[in-house]
């Protein structure tokens, strides 16, 4: 087992976190996405940052300092409150007595020290305390530092070589988009509608690969990593092709599910067969998770990672798809060639409306109007998992662009308020 899977496997989850004492002290703080976030530069000093910590006699407050670090050097929180437990009920009074012994040694082999820390001896208590203290804290910051600056470099190290026998390479990935470009182009032929679907979702498909690398760069990701939001991001609509040719609708309810469809696109062509194992199932999870109202709670490590991030990806550029060709549609209803699968009525679904209002994520099966399907793309919003996400739909006003496709009722403003102030909140909250 390399650094990668071990470290994933071993680490605290959110939902630990959020039942710890902790969580009450410091609240929704703890969940800011970077403090989650798997990646060398980001365990290695989350590591660091907890070893160091946990060398100084600071205990019963390890943890909290150790948090209060991860939120101000923005390290990785979980493997930073692991390493802190090095120093525990057991192993606290031999570390500490190694340091007393260490500190004293250094301070009485330094001459302008031993003079400082003479000059405070007595026999009062006061005085024996501070010498015996400045001995405990001086071998506690050294073996802080050192414990410190070693693992940093030990994780980087282990964690660089573990990533290289797993490298996604540039012929591989190589071979993923020529295998796409050929499947999509399959798809093509005279019929109009169908070519004008078909490329849809092609752009789209390319587009979310984009989003990916943003996102990957936002969260610092390895190049191994980038690679794998590459092809996801290329592959996670690959069922859309065949569900469309087959049934002239991207509505599921209505054909098949279309993450289910392109799983066994992806396995009966076994375009992933020459990926490592763990490596084509974070790819294949992420295909077939994207769709879902709710992630399944038992994911976790790259696979978490990656079914969050082509969920945000992928929004992001339905966003950009919805407006761009709300206005097309505005502009030639008569000539549109992309389908249209709801009502275009000038109202809302008091149910939608209601959903929205209480932060609640929408079915498909619940819309029926197009307004209903805005109001569902709206309540995305309480689905992002990342900060960057959120601040590139506030940066390319996507929420207002929505908004002003829908009727200006008392209800649309209500909802208006509600989107923007969470928005604004988590920004605020997360920034």
């Amino acid at each position: 087992m390399n650094l990668q899977k071990a470290i994933l496997r071993w680490l605290p989850k959110k939902k630990q976190i959020k039942q710890h004492f902790l969580y009450g002290i410091l609240g929704k703080y703890i969940s800011a996405a970077d403090l989650w976030r798997i990646d060398r530069r980001s365990l290695a000093r989350g590591v660091a940052l907890g070893l160091f910590i946990a060398f100084t006699p600071t205990i019963p407050f390890q943890m909290i300092l150790t948090c209060l670090g991860a939120f101000y050097f923005r390290v990785n929180l979980p493997v930073g409150l692991a390493a802190c437990w090095v120093t525990n009920p057991l192993t606290a009074m031999p570390i500490y007595l190694a340091a007393w012994r260490v500190g004293r040694r250094v301070i009485s082999s330094l001459p302008f020290v031993a003079e400082f820390a003479a000059a405070y001896q007595s026999d009062s208590g006061v005085s024996r305390l501070m010498i015996h203290s400045l001995y405990l804290w001086s071998g506690s910051l050294i073996f802080g530092g050192a414990a410190a600056l070693i693992s940093n470099l030990l994780v980087r190290w282990l964690w660089k070589e573990g990533e290289d026998q797993h490298i996604l390479d540039e012929k591989l990935t190589d071979k993923i988009k020529t295998w796409f470009d050929g499947y999509v182009g399959g798809f093509y032929g005279d019929d109009e509608y169908l070519n004008a679907n078909i490329k849809l979702k092609e752009v789209h498909s390319r587009r979310v690969c984009g989003e990916m690398l943003c996102l990957a760069d936002d969260l610092a990701l390895s190049d191994n990593q980038k690679a794998t939001a590459d092809i996801i991001g290329l592959l996670h609509d690959v069922g859309r092709f065949k569900q469309f040719a087959e049934y002239r609708t991207y509505n599921d309810t209505k054909s098949v599910n279309h993450c289910l469809l392109g799983l066994e696109v992806l396995r009966q062509t076994n375009i992933l067969a020459d990926l490592d194992a763990e490596e084509r199932q974070i790819i294949e999870k992420a295909v077939e998770y994207h769709g879902l109202k709710k992630l399944p709670g038992d994911l976790t490590g790259p696979t978490l990672l990656f079914a969050r991030m082509i969920r945000d990806a992928d929004k992001l550029d339905v966003f950009r798809v919805i407006i761009e060709y709300q206005e097309l549609y505005e502009r030639d209803p008569e000539n549109f060639k992309l389908e249209i699968d709801l009502a275009d009525e000038p109202w809302c679904s008091p149910e939608v409306v209601e959903a929205i209002l209480n932060g609640q994520l929408i079915d498909y099966a619940r819309l029926q109007t197009l307004n209903d399907m805005r109001l569902m793309q709206l309540g995305w919003v309480y689905d992002v998992n990342f900060r960057p996400t959120l601040k590139r739909i506030s940066e390319r006003k996507f929420v207002d662009k929505l908004l002003t496709c829908l009727p200006q009722t008392e209800q649309i403003l209500r909802v208006k308020e509600k989107i923007e102030t969470y928005v604004d909140s988590r920004l605020r909250d997360e920034a």
